[in-house]
């Protein structure tokens, strides 16, 4: 993303939530949209996590820009960042959420390299009981890698980044192309097979096996 379309977001943020919020930093960005680290300009200056999604990017990829938000707003996990508030404009959808203190594994790996197996077990088997919760709602993930799964500065792990999660009966769009990091996509994903709850089972094996 240019730097004049996040400086244009930048002060939509200011507009839109009234001054409530001080950015503190960029989390990340790409194609569809960006994340900021803001804090509350109250009295307690909590931080969150502000994502900020671009209505046109989603329309032009014929995808729900709403779906995100509709997708957490239905969740309580505490492997899933709690959502806190939405809302929108002609441009773009705000998402205020749970912010993380912490860092990605792939982070962590490119940083200290293969993780210890004792380390390894404990945080694989809770993303696989935050997996199974979420496909228990009925719901898939369907980019589920190391740069999405967030280890927290009290050693849990959360998984992140719900922009193409949907329930588990809706194909959509994004099931007749390939989205995502390719070497974490399942194989069948490439002959245009729709994403399923095996889709996000490859994506943590390939995960485990990546950490």
């Amino acid at each position: 993303m240019k730097k004049e379309k996040i400086a244009k977001i930048e002060e939509k943020i200011r507009s839109v939530f009234d001054q409530q919020y001080q950015i503190i930093k960029m989390l990340g960005n790409g194609g569809m949209g960006c994340v900021f680290h803001v804090q509350s300009t109250g009295i307690e200056m909590t931080d969150f996590a502000l994502k900020v999604l671009d209505k046109e990017a989603y329309i032009e990829n014929k995808l729900d820009f709403m779906r995100e938000a509709d997708v957490m707003k239905g969740l309580n996990h505490p492997g899933i960042p709690k959502i806190i508030a939405v809302t929108e404009d002609q441009d773009y959808v705000y998402m205020v959420q749970e912010y993380i203190r912490g860092e990605s594994l792939s982070l962590i790996i490119r940083r200290c390299g293969q993780l210890r197996e004792e380390y390894l077990k404990i945080w694989m088997e809770s993303m696989a009981e935050t997996l199974d919760y979420l496909h228990q709602q009925g719901l898939i993930h369907r980019d589920i890698k190391p740069d999405n799964m967030m280890l927290t500065d009290t050693c849990e792990i959360k998984i992140i980044d719900f922009g193409l999660a949907r329930q588990q009966e809706k194909v959509d769009q994004a099931d007749k192309k390939v989205f995502g990091t390719l070497s974490f996509t399942a194989p069948e994903r490439f002959t245009k097979k729709v994403g399923t709850v095996q889709t996000d089972i490859y994506g943590f094996g390939v995960t485990m096996y990546y950490v």
